[in-house]
């Protein structure tokens, strides 16, 4: 199977909430599945017993699945969350990804069991969007920047 540029044209555009969520699943994914290779490198496989390979593979296989599927719901609900809050608010500031934390934070209070962890994760989740808005180059001062992200300032953007 090969890509050509017929089926390149059909994947979702990154100016949609489907791309960009799409794309941060994707990639939120990939990271996890190197994370996960990193932790059953590390870990306590099954030792290899001699002729018998698969229940040391099969136990790496499960690691790296559970690592890409956890990092793949993260990014794919932290990316929903913001875009969706972004086309639905016609805004892109810090509250978009205030939300998208949120919505990542609800994945790691679901695995949890304990929605208690879900508002934990989600405010820092919710927290690190916001400094990482906050040191963007983009913008001249701190003041000015919290002022550009809040929309403060006496209706001036």
């Amino acid at each position: 199977m090969s890509i050509n540029s017929k089926s390149v044209n059909n994947l979702p555009s990154t100016d949609s909430v489907l791309g960009i969520t799409v794309a941060s699943g994707v990639t939120s994914a990939l990271i996890g599945a190197i994370a996960g290779s990193v932790t059953a490198a590390w870990t306590d496989a099954p030792a290899v017993v001699k002729g018998q390979r698969l229940p040391a593979i099969a136990s790496s296989l499960r690691i790296i699945a559970s690592h890409s599927t956890y990092f793949g719901l993260l990014g794919t609900a932290f990316a929903f969350g913001q875009s969706a809050t972004e086309f639905g608010r016609g805004r892109k500031d810090a509250w978009n990804g205030v939300i998208g934390g949120l919505a990542a934070g609800s994945i790691v209070g679901f695995r949890a069991g304990k929605p208690i962890v879900a508002l934990g994760a989600g405010a820092a989740f919710a927290a690190m969007s916001v400094l990482y808005d906050l040191s963007s180059a983009s913008y001249g001062s701190h003041r000015e920047a919290v002022k550009k992200l809040l929309h403060y300032g006496g209706g001036q953007e």
